[in-house]
């Protein structure tokens, strides 16, 4: 309740950044009755600043719930954004606060921030929140900006006057960053394959640069597969370690390595792990199309088998020997060309659902 004993019911709060700790998170406040409510939660350093700030102003001060020191900034006559430490305490704190006024608390996709814009720009503010890199987040703020809306009347138009060939190239151009379009939101998975010790989990433990499977000396040791989110080049990833495959009785280790083959046949690259300290390569049937196939334990031969001739690349886990060219390649696989700034790119499930309504207008091959 305010200090007058008034529940703010008709106003609406959202965390507007995503829910993981983060340097700052940012609350949205809207409502006729904002200011008022945060007269009662906030106190700024110059008195009297809250009542008279304009949109765009920006204030110091102390949320009086815990004491403290945050930025307000009013973005409209009755939108607000508190910008708090982006501790999830310190986020937490600040919306019990407004609860307890009364406030109503929404999610990100369901807080509609611009609606005098079109679904697509809207559908792209409200996805914002998920984007989890800053070149993902930037991309999807050009199409919350208008580049898709923009790029959809111009094919449209296009279709309309009869002009096939102007439509075709502006269709192509967006079949060409779909994939990207497919990945701002969710990460692209990375799955590390090969015999058991080849390396993958000490490989795994390099790229992420902590810990995070379990390294032993005897084959075997990852049964199940170890997924772990990380950014490589500024692309969100999801990297999987799986269990070794070979043949074996084994009714534990078996169902391992059957998993280790879904999630290879399912990733977008499978890294292909070879043990370069071993007598013999070894070689795996069956690799889906985008693939690397990475030399491990460097630092323990420097005479590379000529059964490894059609390595990508060798590296050593160890001492972090060809671990940068690694990743370039991995962000080269993944996403081997980006988009120009302000470029449309198809972020949305009917974004994407458009873009084959006009693949088909346009007589064109959908792209995968």
């Amino acid at each position: 309740m305010n200090h007058d004993g008034h529940r703010e019911s008709n106003l609406q709060a959202c965390l507007l950044t995503a829910p993981e700790p983060s340097a700052v998170a940012v609350i949205a406040l809207a409502g006729a009755n904002a200011s008022h409510c945060l007269q009662s939660l906030f106190e700024p350093v110059t008195p009297g600043a809250l009542a008279a700030a304009k949109p765009g102003r920006v204030m110091f001060g102390r949320w009086k719930d815990g004491g403290e020191e945050l930025l307000v900034c009013r973005r409209s006559d009755d939108r607000w954004e508190i910008h708090c430490h982006g501790g999830r305490v310190a986020a937490a704190r600040v919306l019990r606060s407004l609860i307890e006024m009364g406030v109503s608390v929404t999610n990100a996709e369901q807080w509609n921030l611009f609606p005098e814009q079109s679904g697509a720009a809207n559908e792209a503010w409200r996805l914002l929140s998920r984007a989890a890199t800053a070149r993902t987040a930037a991309i999807l703020l050009d199409q919350a900006r208008g580049a898709w809306d923009a790029a959809a009347a111009s094919i449209e138009q296009a279709l309309a006057a009869g002009s096939l060939d102007v439509a075709r190239e502006q269709v192509v151009e967006l079949q060409r960053w779909a994939e990207l379009g497919a990945h701002l939101t969710s990460p692209w998975r990375v799955v590390l394959v090969g015999v058991p010790n080849a390396g993958k989990s000490t490989l795994l433990n390099r790229l992420l640069g902590f810990e995070r499977s379990v390294v032993f000396d005897q084959p075997g040791t990852t049964r199940d597969a170890v997924t772990t989110r990380t950014v490589i080049d500024g692309w969100p990833v999801e990297i999987c370690d799986t269990a070794g495959l070979r043949q074996t009785s084994d009714e534990l280790e078996q169902a391992g390595a059957e998993l280790a083959r879904q999630a290879a046949a399912d990733c977008d690259l499978a890294i292909h792990v070879v043990d370069l300290s071993a007598d013999e390569c070894d070689q795996l049937v069956s690799l889906p199309p985008r693939s690397l196939r990475v030399g491990s334990k460097l630092d323990l031969t420097r005479d590379v088998p000529t059964q490894a001739s059609n390595l990508d690349l060798c590296v050593s886990a160890a001492t972090g020997e060809g671990i940068e060219e690694l990743l370039e390649r991995i962000a080269t696989r993944l996403v081997p060309a980006v988009p120009p700034p302000g470029s449309a790119v198809p972020f949305s499930n009917s974004c994407r659902e458009q873009l084959a309504a006009w693949v088909a207008k346009c007589e064109l091959t959908q792209r995968a």
